[in-house]
């Protein structure tokens, strides 16, 4: 199955199932057909397939909520939630108000229509890919858990407070990237930032060592002056829909790990996606 039809059913999958259904489900549906479908979700769509039902939920949840006679206690539990305080606190993270003024902030619901995925790839962007074994590595990492559904601020935050403004490629210090995608706090992930601790701006920062073993990678990589998040979003497209298939009879699955690597070429960013071979 190519990667936009797997990512399609497993939304219609959601879709169908929505009220009830968990990533438990779609493990038991899915991984038969592609033991990678969890980071082929992700690579495509930006969001782990937890966020995208979640995100579906807050959003119909709005929708209940404008309806007469519906209190929030019911609605709650409708779209999942065990207690009222959870779906407070995740409604109000994802919409910025209580579920109580819904009615008031109509026309501040976050909408989170179904994601239809139709996918083409020509000419233009084409990195240098490559596979190279890497010796075990070691990183002391800035880490912080996440919120999934407001991740993409907080990622910016903490890269600012641990890198600054001046990323420290610049500086010829190379830094790395890993997400691991649970954390024990319901709808967090943890994210890592690996680099000489010397760099960190935040010297308060939680830091924790991170071992990776030694193992062959599969390697896209592409230069940029300035928009490094902008390639890294064209090297997972690259990689999703592009006929260049690394995992060949010798690799025949993702491994466990993909790291994000920004390393100083002669004054402009590399950036680099490393994909851990089975």
């Amino acid at each position: 199955m190519q990667n936009d039809a797997l990512v399609n059913s497993i939304i219609e999958y959601v879709e169908n199932n929505l009220l009830y259904v968990e990533c438990s489900d779609i493990s038991d549906s899915f991984s038969s057909i592609n033991r990678s479908y969890e980071k082929i979700f992700f690579s495509i769509t930006g969001l782990t397939i937890r966020e995208y039902i979640v995100n579906r939920r807050l959003f119909l949840a709005a929708l209940e909520l404008l309806k007469p006679n519906v209190n929030v206690t019911s609605t709650a539990f409708k779209y999942g939630y065990e207690t009222v305080e959870g779906f407070s606190r995740a409604y109000k993270s994802f919409h910025g108000f209580s579920p109580s003024v819904t009615k008031a902030n109509k026309d501040n619901i976050v909408s989170f229509m179904p994601i239809s995925v139709s996918i083409s790839y020509q000419g233009g962007f084409k990195p240098k890919t490559f596979i190279t074994h890497r010796k075990s590595m070691e990183f002391k990492c800035a880490v912080k858990n996440i919120s999934y559904n407001s991740s993409v601020p907080e990622i910016q935050m903490m890269k600012e407070e641990v890198l600054g403004t001046n990323p420290s490629y610049k500086k010829g210090v190379p830094y790395y990237r890993l997400v691991i995608p649970t954390c024990g706090i319901p709808d967090h992930f943890r994210y890592f930032i690996c680099t000489d601790v010397e760099t960190f701006c935040d010297k308060e920062i939680q830091v924790e060592t991170i071992d990776v073993p030694e193992l062959d990678w599969f390697v896209m990589e592409k230069q940029t002056d300035s928009d490094i998040e902008g390639i890294f979003r064209s090297l997972y497209r690259y990689l999703m829909v592009s006929k260049h298939d690394p995992f060949d009879e010798k690799y025949n699955k993702i491994g466990n790990y993909i790291m994000e690597i920004v390393t100083n070429d002669n004054g402009r960013a590399m950036c680099q996606i490393l994909i851990s071979l089975g």
